[in-house]
């Protein structure tokens, strides 16, 4: 990103509110919550005089992450637990085009950056706030508005949090979906492995003795 001056910016825009860029892509990251990290995505599309930017917010539970990857087998990257269109969190409406960044606009970009510093200050930080929680992710997550995954993502969040009958009810639930968009995965495999693991630790992965009595 260094190497564009049109997105110099954003580098200072989010490291000065503790964003880092563990990569080489587009992605920015910070904590939002013990165990839970907060991403920025620019989604930039590069071309010769401009850049269009179509930015996101998410959050990651890595706890969860990590138990998924482990259930499915999945390789990775897996989604972001939620997401959400940065802009389509702004109540007011900009005119199309006002996503682009132009070479030799200095002024016109300087309005753009600051307005995207007003999306992530005054809406993205509460949405991060609002879904560091896990009771609003799981309505998220059971509204799908986090997405087609979710059907996966929630039995094992309820399995952590030690509510085996829940976690249960949401494997079924998770069955008797048909979704697209998420990654492919043989669900009846997942989930029998889930199911498995709660009957053998139903407080959770901590929970390590026969019987589903937890250690300590």
């Amino acid at each position: 990103m260094a190497d564009n001056p049109l997105l110099a910016p954003a580098q200072q825009l989010l490291t000065s509110r503790g964003f880092a860029r563990p990569g080489q892509d587009e992605i920015w990251v910070r904590s939002a919550a013990p165990g839970k990290t907060g991403v920025v995505w620019l989604n930039a599309v590069r071309r010769s005089r401009f850049v269009d930017l179509s930015r996101k917010i998410g959050i990651r539970y890595e706890r969860l992450t990590e138990q998924v990857l482990e259930l499915t087998g999945l390789k990775g990257p897996l989604p972001w637990t939620h997401w959400q269109s940065l802009y389509s969190l702004h109540p007011t409406t900009m005119p199309p085009g006002w996503s682009i960044v132009i070479k030799g606009e200095e002024e016109r970009n300087a309005v753009y950056w600051d307005w995207f510093a007003h999306q992530l200050d005054e809406y993205g930080e509460q949405w991060l706030a609002r879904y560091a929680d896990p009771e609003q992710m799981k309505a998220a997550m059971r509204s799908l508005e986090a997405g087609g995954f979710s059907r996966v993502t929630l039995p094992v969040l309820l399995w952590l949090e030690g509510d085996a009958d829940g976690a249960r009810e949401a494997v079924a639930w998770g069955r008797s979906l048909d979704v697209n968009g998420a990654p492919v995965l043989d669900y009846d495999g997942f989930a029998e492995r889930l199911i498995t693991e709660i009957e053998a630790r139903p407080h959770g992965p901590a929970d390590r003795r026969p019987g589903g009595v937890r250690d300590g």
